[in-house]
């Protein structure tokens, strides 16, 4: 009989990313975001937390019989939206419109 396969090793191979899934995510935060953004409430305009909606579309698999093992590779992601963002200086969470344009 048989052992069931388990998923216990991620690797993302960078070759195989470019434009395709992580590599797009700074892209799309500069042009989503930008610099204006900060906190409605404590003016944090440095470190966030961002809740991003996305669909997983493929990625690329190589099963190591020998191991029993799934090796995982080039995620590629559909369309990205961000939800809401947190601050982590003061913990703040809400849509991107509060975070927007409070530079001052």
């Amino acid at each position: 009989m048989n052992k069931p396969m388990v998923i216990s090793n991620q690797m993302f191979d960078q070759a195989e990313m470019k434009d395709k899934g992580i590599e797009k995510i700074p892209r799309f935060l500069d042009q989503e975001l930008g610099l204006d953004v900060k906190c409605p409430k404590c003016k944090n305009d440095v470190n966030f937390q961002i809740f991003c909606e996305m669909d997983l579309m493929s990625f690329n698999s190589i099963i190591d019989h020998l191991n029993q093992i799934w090796r995982i590779e080039a995620p590629n992601f559909g369309p990205i939206k961000i939800k809401e963002l947190k601050c982590l200086s003061c913990g703040t969470r809400d849509n991107l419109d509060k975070f927007k344009g409070n530079i001052k």
